[in-house]
């Protein structure tokens, strides 16, 4: 396998969920400017409906 992040220094490599998980990172890499959109707009969706104050909204975006 290709090199790991944890390098020898553990006994035993990640659990297969954990190393499941890291395998999307490359996908997740090429969507951020997607998933920041839709972060600040689900929290303007929050704002509105009463969810989060003015100074929530704020400090998330």
């Amino acid at each position: 396998m290709a090199h790991r992040t944890w390098g020898g220094r553990f006994a035993e490599g990640p659990d297969a969920l954990a190393a499941r998980f890291n395998a999307s990172l490359s996908f997740d890499q090429a969507l951020w400017r997607e998933d920041l959109w839709q972060n600040r707009v689900h929290a303007r969706m929050l704002k509105e409906v009463g969810l989060l104050s003015e100074e929530e909204l704020r400090a998330i975006l």
